[in-house]
């Protein structure tokens, strides 16, 4: 897991965004192989191991991420301005 923050000021208007991600379990390619992950000492991925890790892989490992984030800002929007920001935001992030 890990933490991030950004903030910008543009004039009198601040915003300021703090994202928290908590993910659980290993990267794995589209195969199923483990592209990245936790190491023993001898280097060998602790999920090809584990046969608890290996059979939840794509199916538990997958639900149990959580990605926490808020955007704050002192400027003033409306529900409408606000839901269309969020749009832009979204439309970005999935490129």
């Amino acid at each position: 897991g890990d933490i991030g923050s950004a903030s910008t000021t543009m004039g009198d208007l601040v915003v300021g965004c703090l994202v928290v991600v908590n993910a659980g379990g290993d990267i794995v390619d589209r195969t199923g192989n483990i592209i990245a992950g936790a190491r023993s000492k001898e280097g060998r991925f602790f999920g090809e191991a584990d046969e608890h890790r290996t059979f939840s892989r794509g199916k538990v490992l997958d639900q149990s991420n959580t990605t926490l984030a808020i955007v704050a800002t002192n400027g003033e929007f409306n529900k409408t301005e606000l839901f269309r920001i969020s749009q832009q935001i979204w439309t970005s992030s999935q490129k």
